[in-house]
């Protein structure tokens, strides 16, 4: 008896567990987005991928993958991921600055400045692009360089973001 009531829920557990299996390319989308939430960055990969086998232009599952895959430290595939999501929608390639920090982990130093170049077309008070632009060009030419090449900032309001700027520029002064 023990046994038929085990089999039983199990049975109750397995057959509600294959009911909630989303079936629909939203529903992978919006279960993987839940995962990477919660940092399970290798099933919310599966979960996009899914998505995308059902739906192969789906935008935001390319966006999404491409931010998990660099979280596992995939760079490579996250910078082909937000590749095809800015070949599916054009407009979106100057404001993807994390496409640039994947190019930038994944070696592509030349590429990773562009990128970041091209983001000073969204905004020029953006600290932290400066920054990373400034790492892409130090890693390939020098430090030298990188200080003669940083980006132009207006004015980034968030402390200490303008000190940051002014200690990779080199001119940040000692204060007591």
């Amino acid at each position: 008896m023990r046994r038929v009531l085990a089999l039983s829920a199990l049975f109750v557990i397995c057959a509600a567990a294959v009911a909630d299996e989303p079936k629909e390319a939203a529903d992978f989308l919006k279960r993987g987005t839940e995962r990477y939430g919660k940092r399970q960055y290798a099933d919310a990969i599966k979960d996009f991928s899914r998505c995308l086998e059902l739906a192969p232009k789906n935008v935001e599952a390319f966006d999404r993958r491409g931010s998990a895959y660099f979280m596992v430290g995939k760079f490579a595939e996250s910078v082909s991921d937000f590749d095809s999501q800015i070949k599916l929608r054009p407009r979106t390639a100057n404001e993807h600055w994390r496409r640039g920090i994947s190019l930038y982990y994944a070696g592509k130093y030349d590429e990773g400045a562009k990128q970041f170049v091209g983001y000073e077309n969204v905004s020029t008070d953006d600290v932290e692009n400066a920054v990373w632009h400034f790492m892409c060009v130090a890693k390939k030419d020098g430090l030298k360089k990188a200080r003669t090449k940083i980006l132009k900032i207006g004015k980034d309001g968030r402390t200490p973001m303008m000190e940051v700027y002014e200690l990779f520029k080199g001119k940040l002064s000692h204060r007591t």
